[in-house]
């Protein structure tokens, strides 16, 4: 019976220490997840902090881009004015230098009215003038007569034979310089020149400004 009690004893130390090898190894794992999750918990919220940086970096540039578009829109409409304002101070400006160069044909040499009492002055008359000289015409400057002898009008005659619309289509052309200018009166002017009939001229040329009729 000794035996028997001793033999249980040690059956039930074997017991014990076996439960312990089993303990031990499932402690650590234990451990071992916890502190695994942990980490793995940390790099969440780490990543989650990051994400939420990044959509507040990507609103705030969203913003400033839409911001950009205004101001690029803004921009562009200002310079489409600025264009357009300055198309009209050429038009305007070549025009201007059309009536400054007919009121320099019609003044002395220091830029005065001429008068026929000075023997020393020759009068500048539109009836010396050379039928290729298309400067005479009231609005027309020294571009716009390039212009219109690149296209084949050479000379007063062949300017009265042109319709306002096929001059207005010539001027369009050539460039938002050109495209204000009233070329209404020019073939009445050059049929005028054509035929000598001067004093007519410069009466009609009188009523004018700038090359158009007042009204």
């Amino acid at each position: 019976m000794l035996t028997g009690i001793i033999f249980l004893h040690i059956h039930t130390s074997c017991l014990h220490l076996l439960l312990l090898a089993c303990l031990v190894p499932l402690l650590l794992g234990l451990l071992l997840f916890w502190v695994l999750r942990q980490r793995l918990q940390q790099k969440v919220r780490s990543l989650e902090a990051e994400n939420t940086k990044h959509h507040e970096n990507w609103t705030r540039a969203e913003t400033e881009l839409a911001g950009l578009k205004y101001k690029l829109e803004v921009s562009v409409k200002e310079l489409e004015q600025a264009k357009a304002a300055l198309r009209t101070s050429e038009s305007d400006l070549m025009i201007l230098r059309g009536r400054l160069e007919q009121a320099q044909k019609r003044s002395g040499p220091e830029g005065g009215p001429v008068s026929n009492a000075d023997p020393e002055i020759t009068p500048v008359s539109h009836e010396t003038a050379r039928p290729d000289d298309l400067k005479i015409i009231e609005g027309i400057g020294p571009k716009v007569e390039q212009l219109l002898k690149e296209a084949g009008i050479a000379n007063w005659a062949e300017l009265a034979a042109q319709d306002t619309k096929s001059l207005q289509g010539l001027l369009e052309a050539a460039g938002p310089a050109f495209r204000m200018m009233d070329p209404a009166t020019w073939p009445e002017q050059a049929l005028l020149a054509a035929e000598g009939r001067w004093e007519a001229f410069r009466a009609l040329q009188d009523a004018l400004k700038g090359g158009r009729k007042e009204d």
